[in-house]
């Protein structure tokens, strides 16, 4: 049975719509880039390769340089298992 949503509850897209959903798509481009510079930065402070922070991680080394590309949605769970790889702390992994 297919779920009926009443038609004053239902999402219509306007143009402040769309752009509100384009500024939100940039927005969220630069924080994951910040995120990923961040990372990298922490990365490269310690001195370690990708392939060994990586390991630590539990995750693999393609996925942790999308990472630090910003061209991955990283869940909070990988960049707390990356934060404890580095020692610090997830907070200062997530730019402001």
């Amino acid at each position: 049975m297919a779920l009926r949503i009443p038609q004053s509850c239902q999402f219509r897209m306007n143009n402040k719509n769309a752009e509100a959903a384009s500024a939100s798509t940039q927005d969220n481009e630069t924080f994951l880039a910040g995120i990923g510079k961040n990372v990298r930065m922490a990365r490269e402070a310690l001195k370690l390769p990708q392939s060994q922070l990586a390991v630590a991680s539990g995750i693999r080394q393609a996925h942790l340089s999308d990472i630090e590309r910003g061209t991955v949605n990283v869940t909070i769970l990988t960049l707390r298992r990356i934060a404890l790889a580095l020692h610090t702390n997830v907070t200062l992994l997530i730019p402001e």
